[in-house]
């Protein structure tokens, strides 16, 4: 799907999308999943699966997110959200 074609990124959107991305790689369920979650300490992502997850989330939404954001050791999934819809302002 080309960027032309993806529907609009809408908050609800994005968060739909990024919830069952989180999920599917870090083996959760997305109903489980919370805002302050920490994905390497809190859901287990290792480097490597933050890499994959960025790459997921960049190729479904059509963006490219900033490296800085995701070498956080701390960075939560609502941070991750929060980024991804201000590059979107």
């Amino acid at each position: 799907m080309t960027a032309s074609s993806q529907p609009a990124l809408t908050r609800e959107r994005l968060h739909e999308v990024l919830w069952l991305l989180v999920a599917k790689h870090t083996d959760r369920d997305p109903q489980h999943l919370r805002p302050e979650h920490r994905l390497q300490q809190d859901l287990g992502a290792d480097s490597l699966t933050v890499v994959e997850l960025t790459m997921a989330v960049e190729e479904e939404l059509g963006i490219t997110l900033p490296e800085t954001l995701l070498d956080n050791p701390n960075l939560t999934v609502g941070e991750l959200e929060a980024a991804i819809a201000a590059l979107h302002r």
